[in-house]
């Protein structure tokens, strides 16, 4: 499993240049699990800058927590959660990568919508196209960034928002725990890069 795991990580998306993660989830709980399993597996959740938080706090409803990890809560603003907040987090030199929690597509929705007996289709299709592009914009900021952006969600392929990102060359994975330690791998593959160069370079200089 580590083996699909780390490679999906490692064909996809850049190499961190440390081991500061930043960790935004719309669930406390997985949230929680991927900030334990991040520090067990060598990597650091450091708490953001007092400058970086007061941003947060400004585009954030209320209720959010803006240390790291960030914890929105449950919040339909898609631009705030696929695009505004991840890149303003990854956009400074604090932070070298980002573990995401919050990926719900148009099930989330129509499982929404049915519990309120109405019907789904008026409302569903703008959902998706909102959706679509929410996706498309968050799959662009690992290559514009060069930080790796690992995702976990609890929902797999029939979920159309996880096939979305998935399809864009960020790697989904089952559960949190799994996402940190395919992160961790990426660190520990830069480092034994950066262990060679500096090897080659000092044999280079004998």
């Amino acid at each position: 499993m580590e083996l699909f795991d780390w490679t999906m990580a490692l064909a996809q998306q850049p190499l961190p240049k440390g081991k500061n993660i930043a960790i935004v989830t719309n669930s406390g709980g997985p949230g929680s699990s991927m900030a334990d399993e991040a520090n067990h597996c060598g990597l650091e959740v450091p708490l953001f800058s007092p400058a970086l938080q007061e941003k947060i706090k400004a585009i954030t409803p209320l209720t959010a927590a803006a240390v790291n990890p960030v914890d929105i809560t449950m919040n339909y603003d898609l631009d705030l959660i696929y695009k505004k907040l991840p890149e303003l987090i990854l956009q400074g030199q604090d932070m070298d990568g980002l573990l995401f929690y919050g990926i719900f597509g148009s099930i989330h929705f129509q499982d929404k919508i049915a519990f309120t007996g109405n019907p789904a289709g008026n409302i569903l299709n703008p959902m998706k196209s909102l959706l679509e592009k929410a996706c498309d914009e968050f799959v662009k900021l690992p290559e514009k960034l060069k930080k790796p952006i690992l995702c976990a969600c609890f929902s797999g392929r029939e979920d159309d928002a996880v096939v979305r990102i998935q399809d864009g060359g960020i790697p989904v994975y089952p559960t949190p725990e799994r996402a940190a330690r395919a992160m961790a791998a990426l660190w520990e593959y830069a480092t034994i890069k950066k262990r060679n160069r500096d090897e080659s370079n000092e044999g280079e200089n004998r």
